[in-house]
């Protein structure tokens, strides 16, 4: 009966979308098909356009104007109702937006560099890991796929820095991991399947039963880990932080500061700023995004590194020149010397954002491009088609080229022209963390690893999804140097 019921809603969604003129067709396509419909209609307006998804009526534009005018606007600050399908609703990714902003105004300070620089240590102890594993793999078949490699890398790494665990040590670590990343990939699905947004038919598929399961797991596991740091805060105050400090007297910078142990602290007995349940879901939020974030962007670097042997050559060069000897410790200082390789990060985020398109809603009316939008709307902007655009990045908008981030070029540039971590007010709150980090991998990957491929930049496909996944594997061959 429910099957029945829910071909009928499909059908007359199908409907309200024909009779409403302009739409989304994505119905009947695959993943690559659908991407491409979705980017070509972003490319078939310059700058705002109503479209429609089934019988959501979407507001969209990929003009540097037009979303600076969306994402800076305060009544912008709301996102849609399917970022709910997160169930993080009160955290930082989906929280409604005065939730968001009393969070985010308390939360802004656990991301200052001196925090992010004491998580180095951390970031290096994973590398470290991800570099026997790419040892084991590169002499066991000619090509790896990198993406999984990062993947664990990234995971280790925001699990230390975000709940302070070493996942490699837990007896299922595969079982942790592919725990989020499965959540992950039905949250993904739901959030870009139609007839999945109405709660009653969710409720009869079997994701629903499998997200129930996978939920419960991880709040769990989140549940006795808040409570193991309550413990230590507990007992840290009751003793001289001299005398209990594991870390020594190093200088603050080099203490890492737990991202949940901040949490616990900013909620104490006499001003509770954080719910336990506002902890947990910010602290996956954090594990959640850190993660695609990070893994994604090395992959992707991995992959033009390997296409284009000139830009890997000059990254390489650069790189023996701040880090002489393999052993070479990584600080703060030595990492902003390390200027084309942020060129070529950059870059590759231009083409590749993790992100490709977010959604935001009107909380009340707003006036967008000269035109009056009513309150309830929904933007969705797309980040992938900004970077391409000709107006901005010049007829070989579409080639790899790390000097678009040369400060000669830049001089000028559109303020939202590029946007890998979004903008305005709600941008990404850990991008300084993913830039730090993406950094320290590729040292270690470069100073052991010269990567090739027969793949070309015009091989490459992507496939419909939340954050930009290609459709097929990262595959690299790994020569040691």
């Amino acid at each position: 009966m429910w099957l029945f019921l829910v071909a009928v809603i499909v059908l007359l969604l199908a409907i309200i979308v024909v009779r409403g003129g302009e739409y989304l067709a994505l119905y009947g396509r695959n993943d690559i098909e659908r991407f491409g419909a979705v980017v070509g209609l972003f490319r078939n307006f310059d700058r705002l356009f109503r479209t429609r998804f089934g019988p959501i009526e979407i507001l969209g534009s990929c003009h540097p104007d037009v979303i600076q005018q969306v994402l800076s606007n305060v009544d912008c600050l709301e996102k849609p109702f399917f970022y709910r399908f997160t169930g993080l609703e009160n955290g930082l990714l989906s929280a409604k937006h005065q939730l968001w902003k009393k969070q985010r105004k308390t939360l802004n300070s656990s991301f200052n560099l001196k925090i992010l620089y004491s998580f180095i240590p951390i970031f290096e102890s994973c590398c470290r890991k991800m570099i026997e594993d790419l040892n084991e793999l590169a002499a066991a078949g000619p090509t790896v796929n990198i993406m999984n490699c990062a993947s664990k890398c990234t995971l280790e790494m925001v699990f230390g820095t975000t709940i302070g665990i070493d996942v490699t040590n837990q007896s299922n670590e595969k079982e942790i991991l592919g725990y989020v990343e499965r959540l992950f990939n039905l949250v993904s699905r739901r959030m870009l399947t139609l007839h999945l947004y109405f709660d009653w038919v969710y409720r009869f598929t079997k994701d629903y039963r499998e997200d129930r399961k996978l939920r419960t797991i991880c709040i769990e596991k989140a549940n006795e880990l808040i409570d193991e740091q309550k413990k230590r805060i507990s007992s840290r105050k009751d003793c001289n932080r001299n005398c209990c400090d594991e870390l020594g007297s190093e200088s603050h910078y080099r203490k890492p500061r737990i991202f949940i142990e901040q949490l616990l602290e900013e909620s104490n007995e006499e001003e509770e700023k954080f719910s336990v349940e506002e902890i947990y879901h910010n602290a996956y939020t954090i594990i959640l995004a850190g993660n695609d974030t990070s893994a994604l962007s090395v992959a992707h670097s991995c992959l033009f590194l390997a296409m284009y042997p000139h830009i890997q050559d000059k990254v390489y060069a650069e790189l023996r020149n701040v880090y002489p000897c393999e052993d070479s410790p990584i600080t703060p200082d030595n990492l902003k010397q390390l200027e084309y390789m942020e060129m070529f990060i950059k870059e590759t985020l231009r083409l590749c954002p993790v992100v490709p398109n977010i959604a935001r809603q009107a909380v009340n009316d707003v006036w967008i491009d000269g035109k009056r939008v009513p309150k309830g709307s929904i933007f969705v902007v797309s980040f992938y088609a900004l970077h391409r655009r000709k107006d901005i990045w010049g007829p070989d908008a579409y080639q790899f080229d790390p000097e678009n981030f040369h400060p000669d070029r830049t001089k000028g540039r559109h303020p939202y022209g590029y946007l890998p971590f979004s903008g305005g007010p709600r941008n990404c709150i850990g991008w300084r963390y993913a830039m730090i980090s993406i950094k320290v991998m590729l040292i270690y990957l470069l100073r052991t690893f010269k990567l090739s491929t027969d793949l070309r930049q015009t091989d490459l496909r992507y496939r419909f999804d939340l954050t930009l996944k290609l459709a097929f594997e990262h595959l690299v061959r790994l020569e040691r140097r």
